[in-house]
């Protein structure tokens, strides 16, 4: 689904089916008080910024997101783990003793220079 917006001016009004489209999120409702039935005559300025917005919000017109990946044979950076720790698979979760983890912590640690 693409994003849309409606911009209303002050003197417009939301029929029934715009009102629950609104309210059921379907499209970003923008309301320009001061201007009248020609929006983009009455306040050029407005509107542009209003749709400048609409359009870097939704990045419509810019080219993809690209998400960085680590050079090969650099070992990617993972997440600490928060809470307790398990060895083996999901289905047999045994927790690890002090000395197990204690050894694990020591493995995951980048060697001194």
């Amino acid at each position: 689904p693409m994003p849309k917006m409606l911009l209303l001016a002050g003197t417009d009004r939301l029929d029934k089916s715009l009102t629950i489209g609104q309210m059921q999120g379907k499209f970003q409702l923008v309301l320009m008080p001061t201007a009248g039935h020609a929006i983009q005559e009455d306040e050029p300025q407005k509107t542009s910024e209003h749709l400048q917005h609409f359009l870097h919000r939704f990045r419509i017109g810019e080219p993809p997101m690209v998400i960085p990946r680590a050079p090969q044979g650099v070992r990617p950076v993972l997440p600490v783990v928060a809470g307790p720790l398990f060895e083996g698979s999901r289905t047999a979760a045994k927790p690890l003793s002090g000395s197990q983890l204690a050894q694990q912590q020591q493995q995951q640690q980048p060697p001194q220079q």
